[in-house]
């Protein structure tokens, strides 16, 4: 009588002890950030999430930040002087969003480990399964049980296993912030986890309720492309999977101060593909805003800094301009390029920034 009233608490004593020490099987819940304002998009992406197996119980909405809506006091608690000066709204909004959930998750005691989407994603078919799969991985594997931050489940830039570059890397050279890539594991099930180069893109990751506690802790302030600082975190302890599960959907209009149809990206055809396996079109690349020009309230896309990079070096070297056009041309470029360097590097403070956490 004794032992059939011991063995069951025995046998559950010890799934406690593995789900505490980092090998927990329990289902990852799935977070979407997403703005009040924006019914339609989570409509969206919540039909997107449970055509795709995810049930609906473990879906949680966080409602995202506008950052047109954010006082002057705010954003002067939350994101750096350069952000505040050169971000759109949107760029410090979707930051702050990003902040806010890792806030959230290390306050509220949630699940150890947290899986946060933007609106704006698609998943591949079985996403909740392998997701479980690639984070128990995670958490059985010796080298990485107690010590992963986060697994990025979908991005772009230098992210492919095999190590293959190019075009791809010219963010990765623009911004820093690059890692020894390598293979890690694979899972039974052939998921493959690595250590990717450089990423982009915040549509679909993981975070260990310790990697949220580093994001907090190194990038307190919004100080640029939310992407483009954490995941050049030189202490994070990022990995990637592969075949990735997630790519952001390029036929929705960005919330950042994205341009689609006004610049060099519309004369892309739209089926043309950065690279076949981030899936990331040549347009919404192009359209993806870099800086704000606080004197003009207009918004430096990718495509209008080539342009006027190609144009310029272009009049620079007419024999019809004066000499000095040519060098001041190069200057404002390589300043330019010292800006977006500046802006990518993750910002502490010592104040207390939770005006955003109440207002939103």
């Amino acid at each position: 009588m004794a032992v059939g009233v011991l063995l069951p608490l025995v046998l559950l004593a010890g799934a406690i002890g593995r789900s505490g020490s980092g090998g927990s099987s329990l289902p990852t819940p799935i977070n979407v950030l997403n703005l009040d304002r924006d019914e339609e998009r989570w409509h969206r992406t919540s039909t997107e999430l449970t055509s795709k197996g995810v049930p609906r119980r473990r879906i949680r909405r966080i409602s995202a930040v506008y950052g047109r809506d954010l006082s002057p006091d705010e954003l002067a608690a939350n994101a750096t002087r350069l952000a505040r000066v050169f971000c759109t709204p949107g760029m410090i909004g979707c930051f702050l969003s990003h902040r806010k959930f890792w806030s959230e998750m290390v306050a509220n005691g949630w699940h150890e480990q947290q899986a946060i989407l933007e609106d704006d994603v698609l998943l591949c078919d079985g996403f909740c399964k392998k997701v479980d799969e690639l984070v128990g991985a995670l958490n059985r594997c010796e080298e990485t049980r107690d010590t992963w931050d986060v697994l990025i489940l979908g991005a772009f830039g230098s992210v492919h296993p095999e190590g293959e570059r190019g075009i791809r890397d010219a963010n990765a050279i623009a911004v820093g912030g690059q890692r020894r890539p390598r293979k890690v594991l694979t899972t039974k099930n052939n998921l493959l986890i690595h250590v990717p180069r450089r990423p982009f893109g915040t549509h679909a990751y993981v975070v260990s309720k310790r990697g949220a506690r580093k994001l907090l802790q190194r990038a307190q302030l919004a100080s640029g492309h939310v992407d483009c600082v954490i995941w050049g975190i030189g202490d994070l302890n990022l990995y990637c999977c592969d075949p990735q599960l997630a790519h952001p959907d390029a036929t929705i209009h960005s919330t950042i101060g994205a341009s689609s149809s006004r610049g060099l990206e519309a004369l892309v055809p739209g089926g043309w593909k950065v690279d076949e396996y981030s899936g990331v079109t040549v347009r919404w690349a192009l359209g993806e805003p870099l800086v704000r020009v606080p004197a003009l309230d207009w918004v430096l896309t990718i495509s209008r800094a080539l342009t006027l990079t190609v144009l310029g070096a272009l009049v620079g070297l007419s024999p019809r301009v004066p000499s000095f056009l040519l060098p001041l041309h190069l200057s404002f470029v390589a300043g330019l390029a010292v800006l977006l360097r500046i802006m990518s590097l993750p910002a502490s403070s010592v104040k207390k920034v939770q005006l955003v956490m109440q207002s939103s």
